[in-house]
């Protein structure tokens, strides 16, 4: 999205090569950021259980025995 932002900022005349560009990149950089974002939302929960675990454990008090 930012380098198809760029090129419409940099370039003022239109062109097939212009238009191309906007096409390819447009869609591209929607699917990266939706991408982005999934990433970020649900991948996030699905390590939250681990770091719950790893939390506990680190205030857990363990001794060892000999027997």
């Amino acid at each position: 999205m930012f380098i198809a932002s760029l090129i419409l900022f940099k370039t003022s005349e239109d062109s097939l090569g212009r238009s191309f560009l906007i096409v390819l990149l447009e869609p591209a950089g929607w699917f990266l950021f939706w991408e982005g974002l999934n990433l970020v939302i649900f991948e996030s929960k699905k390590i939250q259980p681990d770091y719950l675990f790893y939390d506990k454990m680190s205030r857990s008090q363990t001794q060892f025995n000999t027997y």
